[in-house]
């Protein structure tokens, strides 16, 4: 029942046309935040590697 919820959520944010907008505006950002939160999530999960 929840899944079906924020499917219908994304189907509306589709149609509208704002996850392009969100997507554009991420890409716009860069990959800034991300290497700092990858390498501290490596290091959390550091008995996977």
């Amino acid at each position: 029942m929840d899944n079906q919820k924020t499917k219908a959520y994304w189907q509306k944010f589709v149609q509208t046309g704002q996850i392009e907008d969100y997507l554009r505006y991420k890409s716009g950002m860069g990959d800034k935040p991300n290497p700092r939160r990858r390498i501290s999530d490596s290091s959390k999960n550091k008995e996977f590697y």
